[in-house]
Formats: structure tokens, sequence, C-alpha cells
């Protein structure tokens, strides 16, 4: 038996929770705006794949099939963030070079697609704290059912289902955008966000 009152609460809680931008939802709407819709579409691919990874393990962390060290995650989370700022790093780069602002159907069709997926899938997998969120926030709707496969099945089907919805969302409408101005400076900003959200993570780990 599925309690609804928990279910729509659930929803509605992820629904809020997603809405709020950070690195991945950067990222698609800089892969929208620059490559296409569905650039960000196969970009929303790998940050899910990363999702369900990180998903996973917190439920085995919740039922005690292993432990999480911090420190390890932290290395983790150090490593992700270098990353996020290589990243961000060629976003920059790439809004200075006025040839290559402009989208080109032609040229898209082209892009080999899997490049997104793994731009998607090291981004969601850079910062493995989420394990941690997901670990404190999952059991609050662990009544949902008594069955604890349904509850599983049921809580990550509406959190992966809800994220591609609302990513999509974001790239399509940035993937409509092709005036170079506002593209090159959406790039910049996006970039400079990418960058102030991988030094956030830097500075708290190693002076907190």
């Amino acid at each position: 038996m599925i309690d609804i009152s928990v279910l729509f609460a659930f929803i509605g809680a992820v629904i809020l929770f997603l809405s709020t931008p950070g690195p991945v939802t950067v990222m698609v709407v800089n892969n929208g705006i620059r490559q296409g819709f569905l650039a960000s579409l196969f970009t929303i691919i790998g940050t899910n794949l990363a999702s369900l990874i990180l998903i996973l393990i917190s439920f085995l962390v919740l039922y005690g099939v292993f432990a999480i060290n911090e420190h390890f995650l932290n290395y983790l989370t150090l490593f992700g963030s270098i990353y996020l700022i290589y990243f961000a790093g060629c976003i920059l780069k790439d809004s200075f070079d006025s040839t290559d602002l402009i989208l080109n159907i032609q040229n898209q069709s082209k892009q080999p697609l899997f490049k997104y997926i793994k731009q998607g899938f090291l981004v969601g997998i850079s910062n493995p704290k989420d394990i941690l969120f997901f670990i404190a926030f999952f059991p609050l709707f662990f009544h949902i059912s008594d069955n604890k496969g349904l509850t599983i099945l049921i809580l990550t089907s509406i959190w992966i289902l809800l994220d591609y919805a609302i990513l999509s969302l974001y790239g399509m409408i940035f993937s409509k955008i092709s005036h170079k101005g506002f593209i090159a400076w959406t790039s910049k900003i996006c970039s400079l966000i990418l960058i102030m959200i991988a030094c956030t993570a830097i500075y708290q780990i190693l002076f907190k």
C-alpha cells in the first residue's frame, strides 16, 4: 500500500530541490545554448547515471551494507572540484572564440554524443558528498510503503524522472537562443558559477 500524501510530499520536495541551479544545471544550460537541445539531453543521461550510482551507494549505507569514510569522500570531492574548475576553464576559453558561438545544425549532428554523456557523468559524480544528502533526505520518505524494495524503486524512479524532466526544460529553453552576444555572456557566467561552486567545496574541505 502506497501512502499518497507522502508520495506527493516527496514529489514536491524533489521539484523544489531540483529547481535550484547547481553545477549540473549550469552544464546542461551551457551545452544546450552552445551545442543544441540534443547535446543537453545526452548530458542529462550522464548526470542521471551518476545520480543512480550515488543513490545506490546511499541506500547500501542506510541498510548497513557498508560504511562511508568521510576522509575518502573529501578526497573525491577535492578531485571533483578540480575537474569542475578545468571544465569551467574550457567553457571560459571557448566563450572568447567568436567563430564557435553561433550554433550550426550540421555541425551539431556530427558531434560525438558520448562526449556529453561523459561530461554529464563526471560533473554529476564530482560531488560524492551528495551521498550524504541522499542518506539524510530519503529516510524522511521511507514510510511511503511497507515494502522496502518498492520504496527504493518509487523514490529512485521519481527522482530520476523529475531530474530528467526539469533539466530537459532548462536545456530546451536555452537551446532556442542563438544571439551571439547572449551566448558568449551566458557561457562566461556559467564558467564563473562552476568556479565559485568548486572553490567553495575546496575551501570547506581544507579550512573547515
